[in-house]
């Protein structure tokens, strides 16, 4: 081998070795998001519509009152007020109830296309409002939980779990009930991650970024049609905090420690 040929395969071999260390610029973000009532209202309308001004930004944003993790995984559930909005459809507004079947948050990641190696796959998860406060039944809470985190592992990079707002109707959807939901939801986090390897969902406390306005049922920060302006006003603060810790959280590493401090937006 002469000395130019062998020069040129030496340049050929270092050309090939740093386009392989180089990897594409990202060009899309891919969001699946998943809610229970709360995502029917103004809080949906404002997620939905952050997403729309995300750069490279596709999703699908389903809606499904009275659902808790377990509805979205079984497939089985029909709604009798949800909402569905997707980017590839004009501004559906606005949001009113809609029977619709529940489809599992597995399933709507198979009806994305397939994935690219430029494309990040994130699955948001904004439920937790609706799980019973009875003992007998937070065991299942759990695994039902941990099975749906478990889903959004395996059909995306990235997840965050937004937890429930600031509600104040007794019993069940006070302050205290708050707290005990949001214990199933980072015990069953924390169990996917240690079960999975993967990194963790990423857990978006929204208590301290929602205020129960003064008008309402004591659950809904804004009930879809209502025109009250601090319905308005609170349920679009709410909508507009996480949706900034969302960015903050997708702008760090993923990280595979469960625990709430992992979180360093909040």
């Amino acid at each position: 081998m002469n000395p130019t040929t062998k020069l040129c395969l030496l340049l050929g071999l270092f050309q090939l070795t740093f386009a392989a260390a180089e990897k594409p610029a990202q060009a899309t973000d891919r969001f699946v998001v998943v809610t229970d009532s709360h995502g029917v209202g103004h809080f949906g309308e404002e997620l939905a519509l952050w997403l729309r001004k995300r750069a490279q930004t596709k999703f699908e944003f389903f809606a499904s009152g009275a659902s808790a993790p377990l509805q979205w995984t079984n497939g089985a559930f029909t709604t009798p007020c949800g909402f569905e909005d997707k980017s590839k459809i004009a501004t559906p507004l606005p949001r009113q109830c809609n029977k619709l079947h529940t489809p599992s948050l597995k399933y709507l990641w198979q009806q994305e296309p397939a994935p690219t190696e430029d494309e990040r796959r994130i699955s948001i998860i904004a439920l937790g409002t609706n799980f019973s406060m009875s003992p007998a039944w937070r065991a299942g809470h759990v695994l039902e939980t941990q099975k749906l985190v478990e889903d959004a592992m395996a059909h995306s990079e990235r997840c965050l779990w937004v937890g429930p707002p600031s509600m104040t109707r007794k019993p069940g959807f006070d302050p205290p009930a708050v707290a005990y939901k949001i214990k199933i939801i980072e015990e069953a986090i924390e169990l996917a991650a240690k079960k999975t390897g993967k990194p963790a969902c990423q857990f978006i406390d929204s208590r301290p970024l929602s205020h129960y306005p003064k008008h309402g049922d004591g659950i809904h920060l804004h009930w879809a049609g209502q025109k009250d302006p601090g319905a308005l006003k609170a349920s679009g603060e709410w909508a507009d905090g996480v949706a900034a810790q969302a960015d903050c959280l997708l702008a760090l590493p993923a990280t595979t420690r469960a625990k709430p401090e992992a979180n360093s937006c909040q």
